[in-house]
């Protein structure tokens, strides 16, 4: 089974304060339990996190896409694990390095990469799924946004309108606005196409 290596850069470092250190964090406290090994910082403002779980690189990905912050390049492949997270290398490493530098100039900032040629087609299919999400959550507006976080939380439109103080009707066509349905299908289809690229149990 291949791992997943996400390499993460932050962009326009030198017009904004440092707050790699807090990314960190914050990833570390929400995917811990997914995480191969602890988080690495590099020079350059750049973390790379390993992973075998295809469900969460995906949300770890869109997650980073939506502050339009970071550049996110997502390596598969074989990996050797050291005890220094920094020292850890083999080809998931090398694709992610790749991928990273294509994402910084793509107005998605996100790429895919594999060391395989094998690979390659199905890579190339998960990337153009994660850009057609990455373009659909771009256009949404606050107000779409309002409603996905809320929904994050609650259970039901209806209590969405209860929190906002609005009509369900209304909640229902944000939800229609931000394109919400179209993205859960389309979540579930990147997550079982990289879950088959890495072999893992859908493959």
């Amino acid at each position: 089974m291949h791992r997943i290596v996400l390499t993460i850069d932050r962009r326009g470092s030198r017009t904004h304060a440092d707050d790699v250190e807090q990314m960190r964090a914050a990833l570390t406290d929400r995917w811990a339990r997914v995480l191969r090994s602890p988080i690495a910082r590099f020079a350059g403002d750049e973390l790379q996190l390993v992973t075998d779980d295809a469900i969460a690189a995906v949300h770890i990905a869109l997650d980073l896409t939506r502050t339009r912050d970071w550049s996110v390049g997502v390596g598969v492949g074989a990996a050797t694990l050291a005890d220094d997270p920094a020292a850890s290398t083999g080809p998931a490493f090398f694709a992610a390095r790749r991928a990273v530098e294509r994402a910084k100039p793509s107005p998605t900032r996100l790429a895919v990469a594999v060391d395989d040629a094998a690979l390659e087609p199905g890579a190339e299919d998960v990337e153009a799924v994660l850009w057609l999400l990455v373009a659909l959550r771009d256009r949404r507006s606050k107000e779409g946004w309002e409603v996905v976080d809320l929904l994050e939380r609650v259970a039901t439109q209806r209590e969405v309108a209860d929190e906002l103080g609005i009509s369900a009707s209304a909640v229902s066509a944000r939800a229609v606005a931000a394109g919400l349905r179209i993205e859960s299908v389309g979540v579930a289809t990147v997550e079982g196409m990289l879950m088959r690229l890495t072999g893992g149990a859908d493959a």
